[in-house]
């Protein structure tokens, strides 16, 4: 009871330094504009691209399984969201699903990098060939390495900074685009947006209390309080769109290079261990979502072979304080005070499937070696 990892969360530093948008913008590709929140940037890429297309009544495609806060976002941008199902045990939109859902007023589709795992993007893209309809890749599970910041595949990216994620500072998320059209409609609403009030002292209280409470010996006691709800996904429909802190601005710089200068050895004992193994109750989700290159995970997930297999390993690791996570409850459709938003044609099965038997386990900084083997101990 009293050791508890959390599923998700690194140390953050709190050493702000003055940073202009156009010196952070430098760790990113292409153009790039911050907001408050992840779901603001997102809200503002969507909005561009209604504005782009001019389209009456604009509908925007995404996956049936994913963050409520994407719905906030297309609502948000006057446009409907359009819910399209997932491949076969595969945390990815199915693409036959796509062409089906694709109609004159899709202006947008949302691809998301569930977990870390990148969407196939230029598969997608090439179902776009001839259309104008533009494709937002939504990076808030995932961040580019060093080495390589690239190119956009996509026509607009989308990164969060809030708790949780892999680089954090309690807040603020940025939109990445190419050159051109759509970067002159961001750089309109960066503008006329309001600057997000900074307190620096309430920033740096904020995050010394994070800080602390991700730790294992303090985790278990905000967890375990009812109405806190750590974790819980709720729909709550966005508010407002601002530009990033200047404060949070300057803490930017200092957390991408610290989540540059962490070692992937959980992680990759993790695959190691389940890859040696001949388990047949889990299916390691990335490596057989991604053969050739294993990207850097924000958590390490794990498909179930049932939905009773993955409630009963979820139970076991949790008992033994190991911060293992079933996400998000339910496809979209499902989530409480979501029903009105989505019609009972909104059916999407193997997304569904997917919700019941997801599992995730934690692989950031607080993992040693020793709760590793207790993990595979568990799920093997």
């Amino acid at each position: 009871m009293f050791y508890q990892l959390p599923p998700v969360g690194h140390q953050i530093g709190c050493r702000s330094q003055a940073a202009s948008p156009q010196g952070v913008a430098g760790y990113f590709a292409s153009d790039c504009y911050f907001f408050n929140s992840g779901a603001a940037s997102l809200a503002t890429a969507v909005l561009a691209t209604v504005q782009q297309t001019g389209l009456k009544d604009p509908e925007v495609l995404l996956p049936a399984y994913a963050c409520p806060e994407l719905v906030s976002a297309v609502l948000w941008a006057g446009a409907r969201p359009v819910l399209v199902d997932f491949a076969v045990d595969r945390p990815w939109m199915a693409l036959d699903e796509i062409s089906k859902k694709l109609t004159p007023r899709t202006c947008a589709i949302i691809a998301v990098s569930l977990f870390g795992i990148p969407e196939r993007i230029g598969e997608i893209k090439a179902l776009l060939s001839g259309r104008e309809i533009y494709l937002i890749e939504d990076s808030a599970q995932a961040f580019p390495e060093k080495t390589s910041m690239e190119v956009l595949q996509s026509d607009l990216k989308i990164y969060s900074f809030g708790r949780g994620k892999p680089v954090s500072v309690l807040g603020g998320g940025a939109v990445v685009v190419e050159h051109g059209a759509l970067s002159d409609r961001i750089a309109h609403i960066h503008h006329e947006a309001a600057r997000s009030d900074s307190r620096p002292w309430l920033r740096r209280l904020k995050i010394a209390l994070y800080n602390r409470l991700i730790s294992p010996r303090l985790y278990w006691l905000p967890n375990s309080v009812p109405f806190i709800q750590l974790g819980a996904t709720v729909y709550k429909p966005l508010q407002k769109i601002e530009k990033m802190g200047e404060f949070e601005m300057g803490l930017l710089a200092q957390n991408i290079e610290r989540y540059w200068s962490r070692g992937e050895e959980i992680q990759e004992l993790l695959m190691a261990g389940i890859a040696a193994s001949e388990c047949k109750k889990v299916m390691d989700l990335a490596a057989v979502s991604c053969k050739e290159r294993q990207p850097r995970l924000l958590r390490y997930p794990l498909l179930a072979k049932s939905p009773a297999v993955r409630d009963e390993l979820c139970d076991k690791l949790n008992r033994e304080g190991i911060g293992a996570s079933r996400m998000y409850p339910a496809i979209l459709p499902k989530v409480r005070d979501m029903v009105a938003v989505f019609d009972h044609s909104d059916e999407a099965p193997n997304a569904a499937a997917f919700s019941q038997r997801i599992l995730t386990l934690p692989v950031h900084s607080g993992v040693t070696k020793e709760v590793v083997n207790k993990m595979l101990k568990i799920v093997l």
